[in-house]
């Protein structure tokens, strides 16, 4: 099968490979493309760092998958025995159950809001509901938001970029026409 492999401050390139494999195999043919060692190398796919006894089968990796590839820091004591996999919570999970008015009813403030956007949020809530019922729909669409938002692979931050980058670039060619 075909693995393609970001190389997140350089190019993109392409590794033949078994289905069988594991995650170091993957390693050791981008260390001869590539010039990394194996051992400052970090793999992640969809969001999730790869361990290097893990075969590829184990974290569901098809042919066409795109995998990105890290440079571990020096001096990080992070080894494949000792490297954690970060837990990214699906956007629709089994856990998300509706508000829950008992859950909510102690007041929620939010205290670190740079933009003012949840300060707007809240004020705008306020007009429609009451003080109280504001606050509760503003702290599940707040937790909701931060599901979403811990949701997000490098693949999709990376399409997000593209398509914002892209569009700032047209945007600015109109103005200047």
């Amino acid at each position: 099968m075909r693995l393609y492999v970001k190389v997140l401050k350089g190019s993109e390139c392409e590794v033949s490979i078994s289905s069988a494999a594991d995650v170091l195999d993957v390693k050791v043919q981008l260390q001869s493309q590539v010039s990394i060692p194996v051992d400052q190398q970090k793999l992640i796919y969809q969001g999730k760092s790869l361990c290097d006894s893990k075969s590829l089968a184990h974290y569901k990796i098809t042919d066409g998958a795109k995998l990105f590839l890290l440079l571990k820091k020096p001096g990080s004591g992070m080894t494949p025995a000792t490297s954690s996999t970060p837990s990214v919570t699906p956007l629709k999970s089994p856990d998300m159950t509706p508000m829950s008015v008992d859950s909510l009813d102690e007041p929620f403030t939010i205290t670190d809001d740079p933009t003012g956007f949840w300060e707007k949020l809240s004020t705008f809530l306020k007009r429609h509901f009451t003080e109280k019922d504001a606050g509760k729909v503003l702290k599940q669409f707040k937790k909701d938001y931060d599901r979403g938002l811990n949701s997000l692979s490098l693949d999709d931050i990376e399409r997000l970029a593209s398509k914002q980058l892209h569009n700032s670039k047209g945007q600015f060619r109109q103005q200047r026409t």
